[in-house]
């Protein structure tokens, strides 16, 4: 079952989703861990995992280990086309539809399609507003 399956069939069932966001950046690996086990025993349906900024060169070690401490779905929740990475169980590919700006309206998505494509993760589209 494809993960936008899993959500829409619990949105079906329980009326809502219970997505929790952890932030690479901001979570050391002890907090991921905490974080993670915590949402295993919260009943949490899926786990967003991104940040506006990313700077941290640990994140794939870090999805790493969300994954190995938890069966949650793992989806990107994207800052940039440099967070990329074939780890996830599915990413939302997003479209900041709010803005003017052409970048974030198609342009991070026409440079990110052929490595989504590569990396083969499931894109979740999502329109993303900002007010």
């Amino acid at each position: 079952m494809s993960i936008f399956t899993h959500l829409i069939d619990t949105v079906k069932k329980n009326g809502a989703a219970y997505v929790v966001l952890i932030d690479p950046d901001k979570n050391d690996e002890n907090s991921i861990q905490d974080r993670v086990l915590k949402a295993n025993e919260s009943g949490v349906d899926a786990l967003f995992v991104g940040g506006s900024l990313m700077m941290d060169t640990k994140c794939v070690e870090r999805v790493k280990l969300i994954k190995s401490f938890s069966n949650i779905p793992v989806i990107f929740f994207p800052g940039g086309v440099g967070q990329l990475n074939p780890y996830y169980d599915a990413m939302l590919f997003m479209s900041v539809i709010s803005g003017r700006n052409p970048h974030y309206l198609i342009g991070e998505q026409v440079i990110a399609a052929p490595l989504v494509k590569d990396m083969g993760v499931e894109t979740i589209p999502t329109g993303y507003t900002l007010y």
